[in-house]
């Protein structure tokens, strides 16, 4: 008697319908215990994804928003340091003109009062020099006559 046996690739029996039956139940407990809370992770990331692309682009514009609002009151704030330095600038010359005016003023007053003193004393050497004077031509012309006179 000879064995014959014969090796399918497949062969149909009881066995294949319990690795078919075990297959369809992995794929059932891998469906339920990985794919499904997987799929609902990944829904759930690409919403957090989108929600902070939305918050992004909503950050973008209000940063856009401060940055021209920065900008106009950086203008409004030059434009005001202008005016004010303009505003300065005017105050010091007109207190410069006010200084100046006030020495003018204080050199005309000395130039008075020197003026005043040098007359006073020119008036005074005048009459000292009259009298000196006066006297030399007396003395002269006693000297020149050889004799004395008397007032």
């Amino acid at each position: 008697m000879e064995i014959i046996s014969t090796v399918a690739l497949i062969s149909i029996n009881a066995t294949l319908v319990v690795q078919l039956l075990s297959f369809l139940v992995f794929m059932f407990v891998l469906n339920r215990v990985m794919i499904r809370p997987l799929r609902g992770s990944t829904h759930d990331r690409a919403a957090y994804i989108e929600a902070l692309a939305v918050d992004i682009s909503q950050a973008h514009k209000e940063m856009e928003s401060i940055a021209v609002q920065i900008e106009s009151q950086e203008a409004s704030a030059r434009q005001a340091a202008h005016n004010i330095q303009k505003e300065m600038v005017a105050q010091g010359g007109q207190e410069a003109r006010g200084i100046l005016e006030k020495a003018k003023q204080d050199v005309v007053a000395m130039r008075q009062e020197a003026k005043a003193q040098i007359d006073a004393t020119l008036a005074e050497f005048r009459g000292t020099l009259e009298k000196e004077a006066e006297t030399v031509a007396v003395n002269f012309m006693e000297k020149a006559l050889d004799r004395r006179l008397t007032p």
